[in-house]
């Protein structure tokens, strides 16, 4: 094969490779931010509360809150972010082993298969709450485990603070 098209070929395959990490580690960063930013304002209002004594909504109202504030998080945002990053990293590692595949023809590493877009979507949608696929990012992923965990810990201090003073 001519060498010039093997390393356009390979260049093409890293950029690829690269454009599909750098999303991945610009999700992450945001991830981070807006979960820090929740728990911020948890603390917040936590503060308010402590300050400024008891809370004037009934209990089940705050802790119907708080509590949809929690899942919302976890299902809504770290969920979402989880599947994106699972697919954009996944697709990054596929073209980077076809690119040392090139390099190294006599050491071949395997190839997984390109992910399917909207097979990958197909099958981490809410038709699938039973699935565990569903909840795989609940499961072996401790940075979502930790960002859940935060915010239910963050929202059980506000709760006490703010109905028990």
């Amino acid at each position: 094969m001519d060498a010039q098209f093997e390393t356009e070929k390979f260049n093409a395959l890293m950029k690829l490779a690269d454009f599909r990490f750098q999303r991945w580690r610009e999700r992450r960063t945001t991830d981070w931010k807006l979960s820090l930013a929740l728990w911020t304002l948890l603390v917040a209002v936590a503060a308010y509360g402590k300050a400024h004594g008891k809370f004037e909504f009934p209990v089940w109202v705050t802790a119907l809150v708080l509590i949809s504030l929690v899942i919302g998080h976890a299902l809504f945002w770290v969920r979402t972010n989880f599947n994106s990053s699972v697919f954009d990293i996944r697709t990054s590692f596929h073209f980077a082993d076809q690119a040392v595949n090139l390099v190294q023809p006599d050491k071949p590493v395997p190839v997984g298969s390109l992910p399917n877009r909207q097979q990958f979507e197909n099958s981490h949608r809410w038709s699938n709450f039973l699935h565990p696929i569903f909840w795989e990012f609940l499961y072996g992923r401790d940075f979502c485990q930790a960002q859940v965990f935060i915010t239910a810990f963050f929202a059980f201090v506000a709760f006490v603070i703010l109905v028990y003073g």
